[in-house]
């Protein structure tokens, strides 16, 4: 126990030895505070104290060196204690954002759903440009598909994945031309947002052939609640060169908030919240693959 108070207790000293050090040689070289500034100081920031014609601290220029280095030494001081990283046990990973906030790396809640993103090889596989072959809607229900829309959108669209420098996500969107499609693509390798007609990105691989994401609607605040809030789980399957997605939208219950604000959940966290609750409308999007990327 004594043993483990020393070895406490010497950070301590030795940092109060090197101050005392510091002031020693300040007092001997002619260095001093002035004495209306001794319980003045006014540390307001590090800049203050740099750099006194600024407004800061009225310290003579000669004694900057010396309450430098005491602060300094105070900060480390201050860094030795038994406190956790940053990002260290208990933190979270960086994620990579997709449609509608799905992020590479969420654990979600109680580790229900390990988002991991979609692999090289099978981002390689879905790469290409593709055929629009059908486009419905159900606005009512998700037992079946709802009446066509195809020739209302546009007929092309790019699979790619991206960012380029660690691909971990497949986003599909749709475009008119190669000019168009090439543009898409650029977008997605880049990492930044991508407008289109319809798209979504894919950021869970179940299985080379299965690939899953969910986007959310936090919904509005209304007196302390998030009402109107939604999931939209997505599912692409494939069959050879052909490729189906899937989108329900599922209705989630309201939400207290205490901030008067409706934030984002996890996919995990929407996941287990949306079981067991009625799905209420079903968009499906097929298409067959047509040749490379432009």
């Amino acid at each position: 126990m004594t043993g483990d108070m020393s070895l406490a207790l010497a950070p301590l000293v030795v940092t109060a030895f090197a101050a005392c050090l510091v002031l020693l040689a300040g007092v001997f070289m002619g260095t001093r505070f002035r004495p209306a500034l001794t319980w003045r100081l006014r540390l307001t920031s590090v800049r203050a104290i740099l750099c006194p014609s600024t407004g800061g601290t009225m310290i003579d220029s000669s004694s900057r060196l010396g309450v430098v280095l005491l602060v300094l030494a105070m900060m480390v001081l201050a860094g030795c204690h038994d406190g956790s990283p940053a990002g260290g046990v208990g933190g979270t990973t960086g994620s990579t954002g997709g449609a509608g906030g799905s992020g590479v790396g969420d654990s979600g809640a109680g580790g229900v759903r390990i988002i991991t993103g979609v692999s090289p090889a099978t981002i390689a596989s879905f790469e290409g440009t593709y055929a629009l072959e059908s486009f419905t809607v159900n606005p009512t229900a998700c037992d079946v598909e709802g009446p066509s829309e195809t020739s209302a959108h546009k007929l092309t669209f790019v699979m790619a994945g991206g960012p380029s420098v660690r691909p971990a996500l497949l986003g599909l969107f749709a475009c008119n031309d190669a000019i168009e499609c090439a543009e898409k693509v650029a977008a997605v390798r880049a990492g930044t947002p991508v407008s289109a007609e319809y798209g979504l990105f894919l950021t869970e691989e179940i299985s080379v052939n299965l690939l899953r994401d969910g986007s959310e609607y936090p919904g509005y605040y209304v007196d302390g609640l998030c009402t109107n809030r939604k999931w939209y789980p997505s599912e692409l399957t494939r069959a050879g060169d052909s490729v189906r997605v899937e989108t329900r939208t599922v209705p989630l219950a309201d939400a207290a908030s205490a901030t008067k604000t409706c934030e984002s959940g996890s996919p995990a966290q929407l996941d287990q919240e949306a079981q067991g609750r009625a799905c209420s409308a079903l968009r499906v999007i097929s298409g067959t693959k047509t040749g490379p990327l432009p």
